[in-house]
């Protein structure tokens, strides 16, 4: 049997998950027994739900410590001893937080085979998209013709809300605060008009700014200024009456004037340095695939200087690239600029696997990009 790798954990989470809160265990994956499955973890969803699951019992019991961090996920079957599922089979369930799970088939759901990679399983068609669903149709139950506000419209399921919302013929308000923190590199509040002259803001923040933090400050000095608010060090909602917007916008910035030094109100961009033409592969790609990436530990970005040979508009806010390197041409996603590219760029980029069609082969994900 392969060599597993898990994260336990071995404490109740007292605020923010801390490193001390797990630990890193590494063992053999136990026999299969009648009705079990051997599922190689692929993707693994990390969602909000992860600490109200580690903190104490909620809709399922706690995690217990010491017991593998319980989490969603994608993998393949790597070897059955169920009808039903067969090895190479792609799948989705509770894998926990480790590398491979051994479980009862009948806890793991069978994933159609469709023309999207298998993290849209994860997404689209995924709880999330159930959730995006379910909220807006059977809870929502919007009517043509009314206006919706997606107040996180950036987010996963956001974004589906108001794709759905489209085709249903509503007006959309989008409060896009994690775009504008992207782009300007500040920590955003976007507001959108609520009921009986309310503003309900979603905010996002950067590095060094503890946004939820920075709102219960405001708060304190301004007692009669916000009606409620909650969230956590990089994102925050708040309630508001919209006679107070100008009085909030002035204490918000002189609480962020007071927090945030220059150095942390200049976008650095790190990665792991310049990849040979002749190194970036679908292999390696792939390789990098299998393993487990997360906030403090991101999966691997290169820059390098490209030819740009090709670029279209596709999805009307996409550029569909190809980019030139030392001899070697490599397909290229920009995602939500639609705006031409200059004929050489300085990229910042992930290798990725794209799979269509059946078809498997290497795309450059870009994140970054400036005229060289």
């Amino acid at each position: 049997m392969p060599r597993n790798a898990q994260w336990r954990l071995v404490a109740r989470p007292q605020g923010l998950f801390k490193p001390e809160d797990f630990r890193w265990v590494e063992e053999d994956t136990p026999p299969l027994a009648d009705g079990d499955a051997l599922v190689r973890t692929e993707y693994l969803s990390l969602d909000p739900t992860n600490r109200g699951w580690a903190a104490g019992d909620t809709y399922l019991p706690a995690v217990p410590l010491d017991g593998v961090m319980r989490g969603f996920g994608v993998g393949r079957v790597v070897e059955s001893r169920a009808p039903g599922i067969a090895p190479g089979d792609a799948v989705s369930g509770l894998l926990g937080w480790q590398r491979y799970a051994v479980m009862a088939a009948a806890s793991l759901a069978r994933l159609p085979d469709v023309p999207l990679p298998i993290e849209a399983h994860l997404g689209l068609l995924g709880h999330i998209g159930l959730t995006a669903w379910v909220g807006l149709l059977e809870i929502g139950r919007p009517q043509p013709g009314e206006t919706l506000v997606v107040s996180a419209a950036a987010g996963a399921v956001g974004s589906l809300v108001g794709q759905i919302a489209k085709t249903l013929g509503l007006r959309i308000v989008h409060i896009l605060a994690s775009r504008l923190k992207e782009k300007f590199h500040r920590p955003v509040i976007a507001f959108a008009e609520g009921h009986e002259g309310e503003l309900k803001g979603s905010g996002r923040s950067i590095p060094g700014l503890h946004l939820r933090d920075a709102i219960d400050l405001v708060s304190k000095r301004e007692p009669e200024l916000i009606k409620k608010f909650g969230g956590h060090a990089m994102a925050a909602g708040l309630t508001i009456d919209s006679t107070h917007l100008p009085r909030f916008r002035e204490c918000f910035e002189t609480v962020c004037s007071e927090l945030l030094t220059p150095a942390l109100l200049t976008r650095v961009i790190e990665t792991d340095g310049a990849l040979k033409a002749s190194e970036a592969s679908l292999e390696l790609a792939q390789l990098m695939r299998t393993e487990v990436w997360g906030q403090a530990f991101p999966d691997p970005s290169f820059q390098g200087e490209f030819k740009v040979a090709q670029q279209r508009v596709v999805g009307e806010k996409h550029l569909k690239l190809r980019l030139a390197q030392d001899g070697l041409s490599f397909e290229a996603m920009l995602f939500f600029h639609a705006d031409p590219l200059p004929d050489r760029v300085l990229a910042v980029y992930r290798l990725d696997v794209n799979e269509y069609n059946g078809n498997t082969s290497l795309q450059l994900l870009l994140s970054h990009w400036e005229p060289a």
